[in-house]
């Protein structure tokens, strides 16, 4: 479910839009350089995605993310590692909100912030977890979306 960022108390989500917002300049969004994760605090990182979004040949729709980065954390908490996978490919953790939120980067150019439960049965984790995670653009042309960054954040449900 998406949510204000006003409603999330975390102050590592905070951090996180934080350091996108001082590295994006007066652009809608950092280019992938300019975000640099080994700048980022490295308490973060464990805990971040990086999506490529992958355009139709005509470069107006995205049909995918292909996922560049998947922190260590993010595996601990899900069970699973997603380096190189596309988005599409993935079991549900979630249903389509995940896909929904990335295009919801995609057209509104600013970060989204969502809150719910992940469902990690089918990794033979028999207990649930609530998710707080932060979607952000990144644009390696000025223009356009090339990339999502997702920090994350969990509790047990």
């Amino acid at each position: 479910m998406i949510v204000d960022l006003s409603e999330i108390t975390d102050p590592e989500i905070h951090e996180f839009v934080a350091y996108w917002s001082s590295v994006k300049g007066e652009a809608f969004a950092p280019t992938w350089k300019q975000f640099n994760l080994p700048r980022l605090n490295p308490k973060l990182v464990p805990y971040v995605i990086v999506a490529d979004a992958v355009y139709d040949p005509s470069g107006r729709e995205v049909i995918d993310f292909v996922i560049r980065f998947w922190g260590t954390g993010q595996t601990e908490w899900k069970g699973a590692d997603k380096t190189g996978k596309r988005t599409r490919d993935f079991p549900q953790f979630r249903g389509p909100e995940g896909w929904e939120e990335y295009l919801r980067v995609l057209q509104e150019k600013r970060p989204i912030v969502s809150r719910d439960t992940v469902y990690r049965e089918q990794y033979g984790k028999r207990v649930n977890i609530e998710q707080i995670q932060v979607r952000a653009p990144l644009s390696d042309d000025g223009i356009h979306v090339t990339k999502v960054a997702t920090f994350g954040c969990w509790s047990k449900v």
